[in-house]
């Protein structure tokens, strides 16, 4: 081994100022291979489009860490300003959106950040001569990320850990757009290309590192998204005085629990004084369609939405909610191992985790394991309206309680999992040697 810093490269387009669950994953395991000895270099995109903005971040990324940022062209600005247009003519708007969803399936692949690809892997290649590294790191999504460091790695002889925080081919977002079979079969052998090429992958789940050992992966492994305990070593934050269901993030329609609001109203009709104990807070970017359906159901006046708030704002909302809901989509071939970040901060948090997705993936086993709620299926109706009458009687009692997961906390550190992260790093660089 060398007697220097090991050095990696982390190619991430997700970095602060982005907010974002996709952001604080390589923010975090940063900070730690940090601390643990490596000389961590980030190379990120600058001038690009923020979905989600939490300046706040900025002050967590470790002093010790060199950050080049190197611009990318996106075509996103074209593409809202041409849905503004077409949004003033309502009966147009629908055959204009499908076009610019399938130009934005079929046109730019393997997605929008496509055209970073090769200006990333010319530059890259001239940094290296100037600054070698022991080990290249790339994250996804965006999948561009992959591309550039599988190329970067081949001319450079580096070690590669491709890093999948979601599927590729299997994930429901790919699924749900207007892609051709040309398409699909460019994405398959893209990622087949990847998971051939890496030396290793890593990714969020059990389920998923096999299903991708599966795909073509020579080698794989589960590193867990987990929590950092620093975000919560100040909160003290008391339940709220109101029966408080939150749900932190981004709150697609593929995400929508519909039941749930069924179940809300219904326990409204027969519990009098439940409505108005009852908070809805959704804090992230939440489908339009949601709020309407929420509106329509009368709940309107029970809940809150907001957006684009700083992650250390979040937290102290997560302590003073008593159900904090986690829908998983529903993903044909992936869904089993999907293990949303959110996750492990609801678990340190110790409130009822209200889940909908698979119940027999890789999320309702930590769930059932940590006993930090239940896991149900998007259809279970009688289920969810047990769970949530349960919990609101120990809320009206005054005996509603955070659960112990002490045992738990080491397992599902981010400080313990960079630990495990670093050693396979080391595996590899030695191997290399």
């Amino acid at each position: 081994m060398q007697n220097y810093k090991k050095r990696v490269l982390l190619i991430l387009y997700y970095w602060p100022p982005e907010g974002g669950v996709g952001v604080r994953r390589w923010l975090k395991f940063s900070k730690h291979l940090s601390e643990l000895g490596w000389e961590v270099t980030v190379f990120t995109a600058e001038k690009k489009s923020y979905l989600n903005e939490d300046r706040s971040l900025l002050k967590e990324i470790h002093s010790g860490i060199k950050i080049i940022k190197f611009p990318i062209w996106e075509p996103y600005s074209y593409y809202n300003k041409m849905k503004s247009v077409s949004s003033n003519t309502k009966s147009s708007k629908s055959t204009f959106s499908s076009i610019l969803n399938w130009i934005r399936a079929n046109i730019f692949i393997p997605d929008a950040r496509m055209f970073w690809i090769l200006p990333s892997i010319n530059y890259l290649n001239n940094e290296l001569k100037k600054n070698p590294v022991d080990i290249i790191i790339s994250s996804s999504t965006p999948h561009s990320s992959h591309l550039i460091g599988m190329y970067v790695s081949k001319k450079n002889k580096i070690p590669w850990i491709s890093d999948f925080r979601d599927p590729w081919t299997q994930y429901y977002f790919l699924q749900n757009l207007p892609n051709t079979q040309i398409t699909l079969s460019i994405h398959k052998y893209l990622e087949k290309l990847v998971l051939k090429n890496s030396d290793l992958v890593i990714t969020v789940s059990n389920f998923l590192k096999e299903d991708f050992l599966h795909r073509g992966a020579k080698k794989a492994e589960a590193i867990l998204n987990g929590f950092d305990d620093e975000d919560f070593s100040i909160i003290k934050t008391e339940f709220s005085s109101k029966f408080t269901l939150i749900h932190a993030g981004s709150l697609e329609i593929e995400r929508n629990p519909v039941i749930l609001w069924d179940v809300l109203v219904s326990i409204s009709k027969e519990i009098p004084e439940f409505k108005d104990d009852l908070i809805i807070n959704l804090t992230g970017k939440i489908d339009n369609s949601i709020i309407d359906q929420l509106n329509i159901a009368g709940l309107g006046k029970n809940l809150n939405v907001s957006s684009h708030r700083p992650h250390e704002e979040i937290i102290p909302d997560l302590y003073k909610s008593h159900i904090l809901l986690l829908p998983i989509p529903e993903s044909a071939g992936s869904d089993k191992g999907i293990m949303p970040g959110k996750m492990y901060e609801y678990m340190r948090v110790g409130s009822s985790i209200l889940a909908f997705g698979p119940l027999d993936g890789d999320a309702a086993k930590l769930i059932i394991k940590t006993q930090t709620g239940k896991m149900f299926n998007f259809k279970d109706f009688k289920g969810v309206k047990d769970f949530i009458i349960k919990n609101y009687l120990l809320f009206k009692e005054k005996k509603f309680k955070r659960n112990d997961i002490s045992p738990f906390l080491t397992s599902i550190s981010r400080k313990e999992i960079a630990n495990d992260l670093s050693i396979h790093m080391t595996k590899l660089i030695t191997k290399d040697e």
